[in-house]
């Protein structure tokens, strides 16, 4: 059994923001997890990718269709093109370095998924792990 990560007897589940909050507030943004920590978050979940230049972002799908009307490829432009895109009220897309700094700041906890549609996992996994290190 995993006893780090169970819970003791009749403790109460910790409260995980999804994406951060997606009332009113465009998903895995800077924004959003500002709100779920207001709204009482304990942590947040949130999805990674890379951009063309290795830098890794803070969003879930592969293409900046859903959220942008932009069915550019994440993975096929730099950093510096994925953040200039409105996803909505004004928000960017963040890079993980700004969401670590943030949870950091805030003394939450942080739950990190890796999208496994990218064009190379294992350079994704490791450069995530990097970037956590340094943090």
């Amino acid at each position: 059994m995993n006893e780090p990560f169970r819970r003791a007897p009749g403790a109460r589940p910790l409260v995980w923001g999804h994406r951060g909050t997606r009332r009113g507030l465009p998903e895995n943004t800077l924004a959003a997890f500002r709100r779920a920590f207001e709204q009482g978050a304990e942590g947040i979940e949130l999805d990674v990718r890379p951009c063309a230049d290795g830098e890794i972002v803070v969003f879930h799908d592969r293409d900046l269709a859903r959220m942008a009307g932009d069915a550019r490829v994440v993975s096929e432009l730099t950093s510096a093109q994925v953040r200039e895109v409105d996803i909505g009220g004004g928000e960017r897309v963040p890079r993980l370095l700004d969401a670590l700094d943030l949870v950091r700041d805030a003394g939450k906890l942080l739950n990190v998924e890796i999208k496994r549609d990218v064009p190379d996992l294992a350079t994704s996994v490791d450069a995530v792990a990097r970037v956590i290190e340094a943090r």
